[in-house]
């Protein structure tokens, strides 16, 4: 039997992730071609695990597989009930997604594999940050974990 392919498998298959193309863009074909074969949070959480256990050894294009992780966020959100509005790569804010309850009700997110409150700056304030550990940034955030109980307690309701 074959292993499980991840998001890190696809960014190396693609090598680059990018909005380039519009609908034949690496980017919609990971979106459209991968994420959309997750339907409940945790294969979603555990993909994100693997992501970030192979971001120091990874041999490819790191902005891609950070760009993955913002896409794998957003899949997370939409398998949780929201819709989601995912942001191009190139946004000055570092907005990755746009998570919507409704009309009125929505989170503008910005997922960043950060070490640091430098790697933070130019991030929107009224941006919800969610990062895979805790840091001391000065600024609110959620950790990928928490996240994740959340999304998967609230499914199960």
């Amino acid at each position: 039997m074959p292993a499980e392919i991840t998001a890190v498998d696809v960014v190396r298959i693609l090598g680059t992730l990018s909005d380039e193309g519009g609908d034949r863009s690496s980017r919609n074909r990971f979106i459209h071609g991968y994420l959309t074969k997750y339907d409940r949070p945790e294969p979603v959480l555990a993909d994100i695990e693997n992501l970030l256990a192979s971001y120091h050894g990874f041999g490819g294009d790191i902005e891609s597989l950070e760009r993955a992780y913002g896409d794998l966020l957003n899949r997370l959100a939409e398998v949780a009930g929201f819709s989601v509005d995912y942001i191009k790569y190139s946004g000055r804010e570092k907005i990755t997604g746009i998570w919507k309850v409704n009309e009125s009700f929505e989170i503008r997110v910005s997922a960043i594999i950060g070490k640091s409150f430098e790697e933070a700056k130019g991030i929107a304030r009224n941006a919800l940050l969610i990062l895979p550990q805790e840091l001391e940034l000065g600024r609110p955030f959620v950790t990928v974990k928490r996240l994740g109980e959340l999304f998967t307690m609230v499914s199960q309701i």
